[in-house]
């Protein structure tokens, strides 16, 4: 084990050359003496622990590329995310993906953020981010990097104005579009419309509504367990179970009397359903289903969704210019809780989010509507009183 300093642009910089299970190791770079012994130091021993040393020579867009051949085993995804995913890498790489991954710090991150800052707006960059600093984490996970060097580093920060708003559906439009789902689903069956009905009374994402097995539903106790969810990958329009988004997206979601009463009604028809096909009912069984009883597919209610979306009267188009989706439905679940006094925290682990502050996030201007409401009323309320 040695240390040995060297010339390089005219500036000297310092080398630690050690053995690690028998072979010469040597790391570069270092300004200081002391900073090479504690590399030095450190290598010695991760290598006592069996922690892989990242290869010096590894650049940050070389490891990317490679963890994104295979992200898909390395993070439960859809194709949807992985195409984001894509998109993220693409602004990454041309702008970082020479530096040494050793030698990555949080100013680089800092100067692209300032880079992109005109050309991207501010969510789109911290999800970049997001990716980024989750990649390094993975590699380390791997034992394909010694450490993350954005471990500690702190996203960008999104400006309240500068939130993503949802538009969730007014209350007059969500008695319209299950007025329209009931009407379409008598001209062909109960399935249309008890997906619309359990998104909007429960808030829960399509992956979870598809992956739902009658195991899950409790109707004595008056509640669903959300154990699990449906993926689609590349390509692929049959999809395969797997858990929740994070940790909170186990989670159980107290539903009503009358929502249990739909679920029955619906439970009456796929029993009948079953003995025209002399299939017995089972609690592993999906709540939804194709005609041949197998978990729906990726589209199997993208087509519908419109023609009851035209049905209902509702325009297509959001007041904020988006097209009205499917997940619109969890989004005005939420609004609904919030208007009816629900807190965040509950707020927050009904909607099965990490975090309140994803919550805040999403719902933040919702909140803060309902407040100034709720903060009016009060004032008057003691006024009165005086």
């Amino acid at each position: 084990m040695s240390i040995h300093s060297y010339l390089k642009d005219g500036k000297t910089f310092y080398r630690t050359v050690f053995r690690l299970n028998g072979k010469q190791k040597q790391r570069r770079g270092f300004i200081t003496k002391a900073e090479a012994r504690k590399a030095e130091r450190e290598a010695l021993s991760l290598g006592d622990k069996q922690t892989a040393l990242t290869n010096p020579r590894l650049t940050l867009g070389e490891y990317l590329q490679r963890w994104f051949e295979g992200v898909e085993t390395v993070r439960d995804i859809g194709e949807g995310q992985r195409q984001r995913i894509g998109i993220h890498l693409k602004n990454i790489i041309p702008h970082l993906g020479n530096i040494k991954v050793q030698s990555l710090d949080k100013a680089h991150v800092i100067e692209l953020r300032k880079k992109l800052h005109n050309r991207h707006a501010p969510r789109t960059i911290k999800q970049m981010e997001i990716v980024l600093k989750s990649a390094l984490g993975d590699g380390v996970e791997d034992n394909i990097l010694t450490r993350n060097p954005l471990q500690r580093f702190k996203t960008m920060r999104i400006p309240f104005q500068d939130k993503q708003k949802v538009e969730p559906f007014q209350p007059n439009e969500q008695t319209a579009l299950l007025a329209a789902a009931k009407q379409y689903a008598s001209e062909y069956d109960p399935r249309w419309f008890i997906l619309v009905y359990l998104a909007l009374h429960t808030g829960m994402r399509r992956g979870e509504l598809y992956a739902l097995q009658w195991r899950h539903i409790n109707l004595n106790s008056r509640y669903i367990s959300v154990e699990q969810s449906m993926a689609y990958y590349s390509g692929e329009t049959e999809g395969q179970l797997k858990g929740p988004k994070s940790q909170a997206g186990n989670r159980t979601i107290y539903i009503t009397p009358k929502c249990c009463d739909e679920i029955k009604k619906y439970q009456l028809w796929v029993r009948e359903t079953g003995l025209k096909f002399r299939k017995s009912f089972k609690d592993d069984d999906f709540v939804l289903f194709k005609n041949t009883f197998e978990p729906l597919n990726k589209s199997a209610f993208r087509s519908r969704w419109q023609t009851i979306i035209k049905k209902s009267g509702i325009s297509l188009v959001s007041p904020l210019g988006e097209n009205r989706k499917f997940h619109d439905l969890r989004h005005s679940h939420a609004s609904n809780m919030i208007h009816a006094g629900l807190n965040i925290k509950l707020l927050q682990e009904r909607m099965g989010h990490a975090t309140a502050s994803i919550t805040l996030d999403v719902y933040g201007h919702i909140f803060k509507k309902e407040g100034e409401a709720q903060t009016l009323a009060a004032l008057q309320k003691w006024e009165a009183a005086l």
